[in-house]
């Protein structure tokens, strides 16, 4: 029984065992604490309470609410980590919006009129697909079969939101969303930016005439990290159809992660270089930018035994 007000919430929490650094476990119960203080109730949203990410009070990130709940996973009774994922699902793919608050004087997101309600928004709908993995993470933990079905078949919000990155060919606004789309579907790949990939400085895809400009980077590249996030939404969607034994979908989500694992081994590793890179779209030259970015394809599984060897290999340089 989930029990977010919980007064004893510690008590909930995993002690782990180090006797040889006592100083981490104090390290260890700050970072719950921190957690719990961004346990959020504003009422008229989908969910409340929900995780906050302590950055503003007026947007909410798809991404940073997924780590969250990974987070969170291990305190699911005291912690609304998976559950905070409704505020994005209900108005991405429902008919919901997120409350109306008056901002603070030290907001300065969201183009805000000051001093009279203004909505809370979703950030962006094409920051990292991380939904699936958040959920199959969370499900390994709660074995909530009932769950999963009513997430699967009644709402479908996991393959509706993999759809819609699939076929992100222009960009879009949706109602109850601050930013416009940066990714682009194409035949290999994603189109993408620093911005919304969550990697707001990173240095790939700055080349001739882009090289000065923070965003979109370089409008040809298509990014690792895109491509393989994909391919992890597939497998984490396959597998929570196993969880529910229906064999056909299992197969059927599973052979979308192969199609992506086959394309991403073909145009995106490098055997000279012994590296994953992001490529062109249109000649599918690699950009030789290296970056933590490539290690999604280790997260995602589309990595070979002998291609992480390498990975691991660079991470020791």
């Amino acid at each position: 029984m989930k029990n977010f007000d919980c007064e004893n919430w510690q008590e909930f929490i995993p002690e782990p065992i180090y006797d040889e650094k006592p100083e981490y476990f104090e390290f260890y119960k700050k970072a719950w604490d921190l957690a719990h203080d961004h346990i959020r109730h504003i009422e008229g949203m989908p969910q409340t309470p929900y995780m906050d990410e302590a950055f503003s009070d007026m947007l909410i990130w798809i991404w940073d609410t997924c780590f969250m709940s990974l987070f969170c996973k291990y305190a699911r009774p005291v912690f609304p980590g998976v559950e905070s994922l409704k505020n994005f699902y209900e108005v991405m793919y429902g008919d919901k919006r997120l409350a109306k608050i008056i901002p603070s004087e030290k907001e300065t997101w969201g183009h805000l009129v000051r001093g009279v309600p203004n909505e809370i928004k979703l950030h962006a709908i094409d920051n990292p697909p991380l939904f699936a993995w958040a959920e199959y993470e969370n499900a390994k933990m709660s074995g909530d079969c009932e769950y999963l079905k009513e997430l699967l078949y009644e709402h479908k919000f996991l393959q509706k939101h993999f759809e819609k990155l699939e076929n992100l060919h222009e960009k879009i606004v949706i109602d109850g969303v601050l930013k416009e789309t940066w990714l682009v579907a194409e035949k290999y790949g994603y189109k993408w930016e620093g911005g919304t990939s969550g990697m707001d400085n990173t240095p790939r895809g700055r080349t001739g005439e882009h090289a000065l400009v923070p965003r979109p980077n370089n409008p040809d590249m298509l990014w690792i990290d895109a491509i393989c996030q994909q391919a992890l939404a597939a497998k984490m969607i396959s597998n929570l159809f196993e969880i529910v034994k229906d064999k056909e979908n299992q197969d059927k989500w599973n052979e979308m992660f192969l199609e992506k694992k086959k394309i991403i081994s073909n145009l995106y590793w490098d055997d000279k270089d012994k590296f994953f890179y992001d490529i062109d779209c249109n000649t599918h030259e690699f950009y030789k930018v290296m970056s933590i970015a490539s290690y999604w394809t280790m997260t995602a599984g589309v990595a070979s035994r002998e291609q992480t060897d390498e990975l691991v290999k660079l991470l020791y340089d």
